[in-house]
């Protein structure tokens, strides 16, 4: 009778375990409204055309911009921390494609399932890389400047190839003038350089890109 009960209680206590570990699997994963994938960032997806976006949201979420270097873009919730720019692939309407969606609010609620989101500080982001280096292009570039332009084969790369960004230098400090020159004469700068012991930089934006 003993033995009976026992197994009655051990079957019991097996299925309970069973039934809680996929509720501790979800409370663990990332809301998908915040999460940046190579699918889109949040609810916005990069199979999305311009009819898409209104059919979901609502033409009053939208704005139209035109940037001569990047193209034309539509902001989505503009004025709020959830906002997202989205350019596209036309350069005039109709819009059916894509080309990348960016994040470039420091206090934006989006982020990977790695921890890479905007206004982390570079270090940080080479350390989510897998401690491989990041390049870019220099902070005082005339254009493009602070561009993710290589991963270098580490972390972010492996797993988010459709990832780029931008980093920005936002404090400096002890960095003598003739060291300064000659970090400022730099097409692309490497972000194990020396000088950014002194120099402190953060992920600006992230870019979802459709490849």
């Amino acid at each position: 009778m003993n033995k009976i009960v026992l197994l009655l209680f051990l079957s019991f206590l097996t299925a309970a375990c069973t039934q809680n570990r996929p509720q501790q699997q979800d409370e663990s994963r990332i809301d998908p409204k915040i999460l940046i994938s190579c699918e889109g960032i949040g609810e916005v997806k990069l199979s999305y055309s311009h009819a898409d976006l209104e059919k979901k949201f609502g033409a009053d979420a939208l704005t139209e911009h035109e940037n001569t270097i990047s193209g034309t873009y539509t902001t989505i919730w503009g004025g709020e921390l959830r906002r997202l720019d989205i350019y596209w692939k036309e350069s005039a309407p109709p819009f059916k494609q894509i080309k990348y969606i960016e994040v470039n609010e420091v206090s934006s609620p989006y982020v990977t399932e790695k921890g890479l989101k905007v206004g982390i500080s570079l270090k940080d982001v080479v350390r989510i890389n897998g401690n491989m280096p990041l390049t870019f292009t220099n902070f005082y570039a005339a254009n493009n400047s602070g561009d993710i332009t290589s991963f270098n084969g580490g972390d972010i790369e492996k797993e988010l190839p459709c990832i780029s960004g931008r980093i920005e230098m936002y404090n400096k400090r002890n960095v003598h003038e003739d060291e300064l020159l000659k970090f400022r004469e730099k097409k692309e700068i490497e972000s194990y350089e020396t000088i950014f012991e002194r120099i402190d930089a953060a992920l600006g934006s992230i870019r979802v890109i459709n490849k």
